[in-house]
């Protein structure tokens, strides 16, 4: 598909040249504003503060009615909402440097999020990739000290029904891990089966 035209440098696409919707464009470029201030200013520090208020309340208003904004990551893509974005975009590459060395394969903001709470997890996501170091491949990581209105899935992305087994994507989306398991129909996978079988091929 031919990119749109009409775009300028602040425009991000999808890997099809498609303009991202409104609301999850509004909302990456909130989350890379802060993580770019960041880069300048000690947390603590009072400009950072007031431009987490403000990307605070720019990204509650990204996600508007919905309960919360999910991104989902692979090592060579990034998914919002529907959208498969190239995550070298100058307004996605710093959240997904962030995410992809912890292995956090979905990265979830709830509407209730307030300005402490922001600042709050980006400084857990930031000291742990720090402690986290060089490292290749996908890990394990448990990523503690995030507030309640923001969550993190890796590679093992929930519990198991008796509250104590670790449920992997192929337990979620009933993939034969030896690969020879295939849908009866390729075309009903969901965009979200589509990633989380890429995460399975990593």
């Amino acid at each position: 598909m031919a990119p749109a035209t009409g775009l300028n440098s602040d425009t991000i696409c999808d890997l099809q040249g498609q303009p991202l919707e409104q609301r999850p464009a509004a909302f990456i470029k909130a989350v890379d504003k802060l993580l770019t201030v960041g880069a300048y200013y000690s947390h603590d520090h009072e400009q950072y503060r007031i431009v987490s208020e403000k990307t605070c309340e720019q990204i509650v208003a990204a996600i508007g009615q919905g309960r919360a904004q999910a991104i989902d990551n692979t090592a060579s893509r990034m998914m919002i909402g529907s959208h498969l974005v190239d995550p070298h975009h100058r307004n996605v590459r710093l959240l997904h440097d962030l995410l992809v060395p912890m292995n956090i394969a979905r990265f979830e903001i709830s509407a209730d999020l307030t300005p402490a709470d922001l600042r709050q997890s980006i400084s857990a996501l930031q000291t742990h990739k720090l402690n986290l170091g060089n490292t290749s491949g996908f890990q394990e990581i448990r990523i503690d000290g995030l507030p309640e209105t923001v969550s993190t899935a890796s590679r093992q992305v929930g519990r198991g029904a008796g509250g104590d087994d670790p449920m992997s994507l192929e337990d979620i989306f009933g993939a034969d891990p030896s690969g020879d398991h295939k849908p009866s129909d390729e075309t009903l996978l969901s965009d979200s089966e589509k990633l989380a079988r890429e995460f399975m091929e990593i």
